[in-house]
């Protein structure tokens, strides 16, 4: 292909078949990190040396790993229509993974700490409602989306 990547996603994104909340962030992936580092380069250029390049440039512009998966997965969507037309004999971001960090655990909160929170909280509903959030683990768009038919009152889960 002769196309420059950023010509090829002007083109793919807006007729790709996404939802559109994902199109949007796809466009804004593209747009912040992929693309200033390789969108000039034709897509018959890019290979998996440069799909790890682009990793190590976004890891020492101090990019956190999970904004790189989701440069590495918006690349391999792009790329996905590629190959399935044999234009591309292989997705180039197949094969690559990104080392996930892990949370540093001295930044959880200790019980005493919760508590302090909680006891300053403005109601009983928000109390309860914070205690719900650090007994299940649910995010805070998780837990306000919970309903009744989400809990299995036999088995307690």
């Amino acid at each position: 292909m002769t196309q420059t990547l950023a010509e090829y996603v002007g083109v793919w994104l807006p007729k790709a078949d996404l939802m559109p909340i994902t199109k949007k962030g796809y466009e804004s992936v593209f747009r912040t990190h992929v693309l200033p580092i390789i969108g000039k380069k034709k897509i018959d250029a890019i290979t998996k040396r440069t799909v790890r390049e682009l990793i190590d440039t976004l890891k020492a512009q101090g990019i956190s790993n999970s904004t790189i998966a989701q440069c590495k997965a918006c690349l391999g969507s792009a790329f996905k229509p590629l190959v399935e037309i044999e234009q591309l004999t292989v997705n180039r971001t197949h094969g690559i993974t990104i080392r996930r960090t892990h949370s540093d655990l001295r930044d959880v909160l200790e019980p005493e700490e919760f508590k302090l929170i909680k006891d300053c909280l403005p109601s009983e509903g928000a109390k309860l409602f914070a205690q719900f959030l650090v007994m299940s683990g649910c995010r805070f768009g998780e837990a306000s989306e919970i309903r009744v038919k989400d809990f299995n009152f036999k088995s307690g889960e």
